[in-house]
């Protein structure tokens, strides 16, 4: 597969992810506006829990909102009681995780004190592309199956930088 194709199929991916966040945050303000639209009564009720499990016809977890030590979650699993989805928050860092149909997960929207970072993992668990732009500029990694980097851009105050390795990891090619 060549350079092109992979950031076509990063760009693909990178549009799967944004619209996976953008509906699960429309999901989550759905479901934290639905009983303030029964009546006054219910919106003025308050309710204090440590968690909320949100179960479907047949008892099945679907959504879980927990506020722990290390900070909140917003889970939320599939028909099959399979994790799907996790929003987090906590005192050091913000994401987003997203599981597949087999239990993997497979794409990461993290933000943290360096900045934030998309991540996307192949079927066995390897991350194969990163995107971030950190206190020291952006960057774009695309690694092997081997979990090698071939190809790296990144963006410094001294200029862009382009590197391409070859499968054990040494840089073949850097430009400048």
């Amino acid at each position: 597969m060549t350079t092109e194709e992979r950031l076509i199929r990063l760009e693909r991916n990178n549009r799967r992810l944004t619209l996976a966040l953008v509906l699960t945050g429309l999901a989550a303000t759905l479901i934290a506006t639905a009983g303030m639209a029964r009546t006054e009564a219910v919106a003025k009720t308050e309710i204090k829990a440590g968690a909320f499990v949100v179960v479907d016809e047949n008892g099945n977890n679907r959504l879980e909102l927990t506020a722990a030590k290390n900070g909140s979650y917003l889970i939320l699993r599939d028909e099959n009681d399979k994790l799907r989805a996790t929003l987090k928050v906590s005192k050091n860092s913000q994401g987003l995780f997203l599981w597949d149909e087999n239990g993997k997960l497979r794409a990461v929207l993290e933000t943290d004190k360096d900045g934030p970072c998309i991540s996307l993992v192949d079927e066995n668990g390897e991350p194969r592309a990163s995107l971030g732009a950190t206190k020291n500029g952006p960057g774009l990694v695309l690694k092997d199956e081997n979990d090698k980097p071939r190809v790296t851009l990144m963006i410094t105050k001294n200029g862009p930088t382009l590197e391409l390795g070859d499968q054990n990891g040494r840089v073949l090619r850097r430009l400048p």
